[in-house]
Order: structure tokens, then sequence, then C-alpha cells
């Protein structure tokens, strides 16, 4: 989010003044103009110290994890168990330490608490700057997506047209991503 917030700070120094919001909403509204800007997946992330010590996929059935409640929106279901499932091993009740708060299991993560099985758009910043890792060749892809949307009526305003470009643009070149995309080059399976 943070990342969000610093590219369009550098957009508002250089589109007109416009209404943005970021939400997460499932209200049913009119749009004109709808444009997807990136997907949302997950994988484990941990502390680099971490990750010496559980660096199998079987040796995280042993390890702190941390459970993110947030993501439960997400679908297809995007849990501990899937991704055990999904990187064919056998999990059973999956236990540990449960935040309602994205930022707060990160956080945790961060501090060497345990493993997260983070949103990549939440984790990208700290897995570039090398605070937490994500080793593992499994992500789960959720049908989550990041989305610039446009009230109907609004989408011929000026304002409104060179945010929506310069987002894209952000978007294409990787701007908002850079740090999710050191975490690609890896399988995704499908929540199951």
């Amino acid at each position: 989010m943070e990342a969000v917030a610093k590219a369009a700070a550098s957009c508002f120094s250089k589109c007109p003044p416009t209404d943005v919001r970021q939400a997460r909403t499932f209200r049913h509204v009119l749009y004109a103009l709808e444009h997807t800007l990136g997907e949302e997946w997950v994988t484990p992330a941990m502390t680099p110290q971490l990750a010496e010590q559980f660096g199998t996929v079987e040796s995280l059935l042993d390890a702190p994890l941390l459970i993110d409640d947030s993501i439960d929106f997400l679908k297809p279901r995007c849990d501990w168990s899937a991704w055990f499932k999904a990187s064919g091993v056998a999990a059973g009740d999956v236990r540990g330490a449960h935040f309602s708060n994205a930022d707060h299991a990160i956080g945790a993560a961060l501090s060497g608490a345990g493993v997260v099985l983070g949103r990549a758009s939440l984790i990208a910043k700290n897995v570039a700057e090398s605070r937490l890792v994500a080793p593992f060749s499994v992500g789960l892809t959720t049908l989550g997506r990041w989305r610039f949307l446009c009230l109907k009526g609004q989408e011929k305003r000026p304002s409104i047209m060179a945010f929506k470009d310069w987002l894209i643009e952000e978007a294409n070149s990787g701007a908002l991503t850079r740090g999710a995309r050191l975490c690609l080059g890896r399988s995704f399976a499908e929540s199951l």
C-alpha cells in the first residue's frame, strides 16, 4: 500500500486534482471504465534467518505459521492448507497465530515470529529490500485484481483521463509491482 501511496503522490504532482479512492468493495456500481492493473496472489514469506531453518516445504509443517485472516475474502480460498496441498504436501490441521490485519501478520513475519502466507502486493516491498524472502516455487493465484474503475459520467473528465493514463503506464512499467515480480518465476496453483 505504501508503494501505491507514493506512486499516487507522484501522479498528483503531474495530474490535475482528482478525487481518488483506494478501496476493497463488493458494492455493485455501474462503471463506465474498468482497466485491470494486476492480479493478486499469495506465497509464503519469512525472514532470511527463518528461511535457513525452514528451507523446504516439508519443514514448514514444523515452522511457526502466521495466519492472515484478512485474506479470507480472496477467492478461491487461499490459506495454508490450500498452499500445502498445491505444494504436494499433506498438512492436516494447520495451526498458528491468527491476525485480523495483514499489516500485523507481515509485521510479525518481519520480527522473525514466523512464516506468513502473504499477499504479493503487500510483501513486495519487504521482499525487494531483502527483509523478507519468498523462497518457495509455489504461489496461489486468486480472483483478486487491482483495477482502475471510473464512475459512469466521469470518464471524460481531463483529470480522470490523466490519472487513468498515468496509472496504466505505471502498472505496465511494473512500477507498482516491481517488488512482487521478484517473487515470480514460480508455478502458480489454483486454490483447491
